[in-house]
């Protein structure tokens, strides 16, 4: 348990009203440079396609991913290949908005079928990765579409100590009832709070959210985090997700 300042501070989390906007469908939206690996996007060949992506697309898509990990998948890269396949899916036009969602999952499903993934016993992997997965899929698909905001208003750094109160203030919503919805939704909302102070690089941005979320689950009682939840794994995710939508968080 997180034993919290005593003195007043002049900002908290929750002074901001901050929301998680759900899109209408996915328009893939340009970032700025930053990018824990550069080159991750162009791992493999994607070109525009005027139709509805087939079983055997996201197959060939799922294979070729494989093939650019070679050297072995970890949960760390999850945040890499589902930007990969949400760049995939989005060549093709004439998909809705819940036709991607479902073939990005099933891309991922094939990726997690094919290799090995750590820390977790094979016949557990698939159960967990559908409970962890989608919820930070919707996440992701929101930051492309342009839909996390925030508001650059404070001038000053955020401390330690605030940032121990935003996870007791997000802790606070969730009435003892964590879901994998609500660990996606935090880190949404800890992207807007750390961007809030427009005297941070993105690097201390990602620095604040990764310790906001370290701080909740530090928080969190072990009987009230969501089913199949392993730290580790989290631990591993989370940050490869933190990379890949800090560049297209919109700034108002």
């Amino acid at each position: 348990m997180l034993t919290l300042p005593a003195q007043e501070l002049d900002h908290t989390f929750k002074d901001y009203e901050l929301q998680l906007i759900v899109p209408s469908d996915i328009d893939h939206q340009s970032g700025d440079d930053f990018s824990i690996e550069p080159h991750e996007k162009d791992l493999i060949e994607i070109e525009l396609n005027p139709r509805i992506a087939s079983d055997d697309d996201l197959l060939n898509c799922a294979e070729q991913i494989v093939k650019a990990y070679q050297g072995g998948f970890d949960w760390a890269d999850l945040g890499p290949v589902v930007q990969i396949a949400i760049d995939f899916i989005n060549s093709y036009t004439k998909m809705s908005h819940a036709e991607k969602k479902e073939s990005i999952l099933n891309i991922l499903h094939y990726v997690v079928d094919i290799v090995e993934t750590p820390y977790l016993p094979e016949n557990i992997s698939e159960p967990i990765f559908n409970m962890i997965v989608p919820p930070f899929v919707d996440l992701t698909m929101q930051a492309f579409n342009g839909q996390i905001h925030a508001l650059r208003s404070i001038p000053d750094k955020p401390s330690h100590e605030l940032l121990s109160i935003v996870a007791v203030d997000l802790f606070a919503t969730f009435n003892d009832n964590v879901e994998w919805e609500d660990l996606a939704k935090a880190t949404s909302l800890a992207f807007q709070f750390m961007y809030s102070f427009y005297s941070l690089d993105n690097i201390e941005v990602r620095q604040g959210v990764i310790e906001i979320l370290d701080d909740l689950i530090q928080l969190t009682d072990p009987i009230s985090l969501p089913e199949g939840f392993i730290e580790p794994v989290f631990k591993a995710m989370v940050p490869s997700f933190v990379d890949i939508i800090l560049p297209y968080v919109k700034i108002d």
